[in-house]
């Protein structure tokens, strides 16, 4: 199945498209050509859709609403705010964003 996650890596997609963005991210930075320049955008929104897919539409959030990140290992990396559009919290531990929520 396209897209599908094996049992032996599960975070592998997400750490391929975190890696994608950031180069994207850095091709951005730099000044340069308008295509260029359009090329790497295209490939960073691309990422963030990707990202998007793998790790908020399974989890059936609306839009709108709170999601709160404890990530662990492999997806400290990810820019959580820009994959879902509603408020985001990331914090290192529950009991940790309980006491503080």
């Amino acid at each position: 199945m396209a897209g599908s996650v094996g049992a032996g890596e599960p975070l592998r997609p997400v750490r391929e498209q975190v890696r994608a963005l950031l180069f994207a991210l850095r091709r951005l930075a730099r000044l340069g050509n308008p295509a260029g320049h359009a090329a790497a955008r295209a490939s960073a929104d691309l990422c963030l859709r990707r990202l998007t897919e793998l790790l908020v539409a399974p989890l059936n959030v609306g839009k709108d609403d709170e999601l709160v990140v404890i990530p662990v290992p492999g997806l400290d990396g990810v820019p959580w705010a820009a994959v879902h559009a509603g408020p985001v919290a990331v914090a290192p531990s529950a009991t940790i964003w309980a006491r503080t929520a």
